[in-house]
């Protein structure tokens, strides 16, 4: 998961997993994986994602200033 904004908080299906830039592993196959990134000073970004067996997924996010 990559971001214009080093450090931002990275939450899968509303659980924090780490910052950006990071690598999540082991989401379930098949399923919606909702991701959404926070930083203080920037408006949340959201993305949804569907893995696919061991398939990689690359998310690039964009935060904006608030």
């Amino acid at each position: 998961i990559h971001c214009n904004v080093v450090g931002a908080s990275v939450f899968l299906n509303d659980v924090k997993v780490g910052l950006t830039p990071c690598v999540v592993e082991n989401l379930p196959d098949k399923k919606p994986c909702r991701l959404r990134l926070e930083r203080e000073g920037y408006k949340d970004a959201e993305a949804v994602v569907v893995p696919i067996g061991n398939d990689m997924v690359d998310v690039n996010l964009k935060m904006k200033r608030e």
